[in-house]
């Protein structure tokens, strides 16, 4: 789980990769948002299957100072198996 980021545009954007070569049949998925409004509007999400890796679409912050955190999952088997805690900047 990743997060990318531009100087140019101050832009950020989310990156879900599996290293464990189950991508066929299975998928990935990430979520990128403002800390402090998780659910609004801007909030991107991705679900990708039989991919190795995703990127969500980007999404600008209005101030150099705006934290942005991501989220991610693969699936295994049916199974969803959640990457963690939110990773936030």
């Amino acid at each position: 789980m990743q997060i990318i980021y531009s100087n140019a545009c101050q832009a950020v954007w989310a990156r879900v990769t599996r290293y464990d070569d189950e991508a066929a049949g299975n998928a990935v998925g990430a979520s990128i948002f403002r800390q402090i409004a998780p659910d609004a509007t801007d909030r991107q999400d991705t679900h990708e299957p039989d991919i190795q890796g995703a990127y969500t679409t980007l999404i600008v912050r209005p101030t150099r100072d705006t934290r942005v955190c991501a989220v991610g999952y693969v699936t295994l088997d049916g199974e969803k198996i959640d990457l963690g805690e939110p990773i936030c900047v």
